[in-house]
């Protein structure tokens, strides 16, 4: 199972002063490590408190100098969907806050060592070790807090850790700027050491760097996706408002955390549906909300269909969806056939049903359009109005009139006055030439 940094982000109080930050984050997964390390300076015996849920990492938090507080903690088997959280104080100060969001961390206890160490006023930042690990192959994140005058930079970074910069967090604009920093190792062994740096900078105070170890999800497995329907249907009214949304749920049945997106691919039109979230992370044996939306916009009357595929590289789960755009015409049968004689008595009429199969009532007007001869065919009635659903029974009559032998053809065409669908049926006129009178002689010896 691999460690996969998610996001990094910040949050910061200056000269102004506050009693709390506000880190604001996109969406966040389910199943994710949260990590914030926080940095607090000019202000002595300050207390900093997480949101509900969040765990401190060591017994007490770190001070230097008498005039600064730091603070690590962690949020395991993260919510989805949260984009914001607040860390408190107990006066109001300037603080800087460091935030990353992990996949592949185990969602139960995952914090393995961790090690607090405070270091006088300097422009380095010595290392720490942690004791025995459970295993190698571990997430070592270490936080540097420390105040300066101005934004500090960091280089000689050591024991194959990485500087998270967006997650580089500083109280600019305040005297004193609380400045709080992020580093990782992705692959740490049997005992954990915290990196070494050279800090480049003005007006460093001591500082406090906090090195914490995590655990990798359990089991080293893969994730499996599924979702509970593979299949939606939506229906909505040529030009009118669009159907509400609905949702389905994406799970991850597997033994480790997804990191997935979504994709669409069209079998008829385009543009028309969306699927919210269009990517996460999902824990192992958890499970999202995902909303399908499907707008109407300029579509003409029609079943339009669509497939989304939900894929984190090894495993996908797909769901088909359809969208009908009423009113929608039919007919039946597609086509009829009449015949006569030259000169003879009409053909019996027919009957053809004409339907609306969307779900949405509309009035219709129909039209003739002749392949041979003209005025023969009509029909009854020519026009009327469908119910949602409904069936309406049409007449279609042949008038044989001065017509000479021949095979005449029509369409009739059926038009909703809502939306233009249109519904066709051929006609088919046979006529043939008066029988000859046969006569037959009988020849006598």
């Amino acid at each position: 199972m691999s460690f996969s940094l998610v996001q990094s982000k910040t949050g910061s109080v200056g000269s102004a002063n506050a009693s709390s930050v506000t880190v604001t984050t996109s969406a966040t997964g389910s199943g994710n490590l949260l990590v914030a390390f926080v940095s607090v300076v000019q202000t002595s015996g300050v207390t900093i408190t997480a949101p509900t849920g969040w765990v401190q990492i060591g017994t007490t938090q770190g001070t230097t100098s008498g005039n600064g507080s730091f603070a690590m903690f962690y949020l395991p088997n993260s919510t989805s969907g949260v984009t914001s959280y607040i860390f408190s104080f107990s006066v109001s100060c300037n603080a800087a806050v460091s935030f990353e969001e992990w996949s592949g961390v185990a969602t139960s206890s995952p914090l393995d060592q961790d090690v607090a160490q405070k270091n006088a006023k300097a422009t380095s930042a010595p290392t720490g070790t942690t004791a025995a690990l459970a295993a190698s192959g571990e997430l070592a994140i270490w936080g540097l807090g420390i105040g300066a005058s101005g934004t500090l930079t960091y280089s000689s970074v050591t024991n194959s850790y990485t500087e998270d910069t967006a997650s580089n967090a500083n109280s600019s604009g305040a005297t004193m700027q609380a400045e709080a920093t992020l580093f990782y190792n992705t692959s740490v062994g049997s005992a954990a050491t915290s990196s070494g740096c050279t800090m480049s900078g003005a007006g460093a105070i001591g500082n406090t760097t906090i090195l914490a170890v995590f655990k990798p999800a359990a089991g080293g497995g893969s994730p499996n996706l599924t979702v509970n329907s593979s299949s939606l249907s939506f229906s909505a009214q040529s030009g009118g408002a669009n159907p509400a949304s609905q949702n389905d749920q994406l799970n991850n049945t597997g033994t480790a955390t997804s990191n997935w997106t979504a994709s669409t691919v069209y079998g008829s039109g385009s543009g028309w549906l969306g699927v919210s979230p269009a990517s996460g992370s999902l824990g192992a044996g958890l499970n999202t909300s995902i909303a399908f939306s499907c707008t109407t916009g300029s579509l003409s009357p029609g079943t339009y269909t669509a497939t989304t595929t939900f894929s984190d590289g090894t495993s996908s789960a797909s769901v088909s969806v359809t969208f009908t755009v009423g009113p929608i015409l039919a007919t039946s049968p597609a086509s009829l056939s009449f015949s006569a004689t030259v000169g003879g008595a009409n053909p019996a009429s027919k009957n053809d049903t004409l339907s609306e199969t969307a779900g949405y009532a509309t009035a219709w007007t129909s039209s003739i359009l002749y392949g041979s001869g003209s005025g023969w065919l009509s029909i009854s009635p020519a026009s009327g109005s469908l119910a949602a659903n409904g069936t309406a029974a049409i007449s279609v009559s042949c008038t044989t009139g001065s017509l000479s032998a021949g095979t005449y053809t029509a369409t009739i065409t059926y038009s909703a006055t809502t939306g233009g669908s249109t519904a066709t049926i051929s006609v088919t006129f046979v006529v043939s030439s008066s029988s000859a009178a046969k006569y037959s002689f009988a020849s006598y010896s």
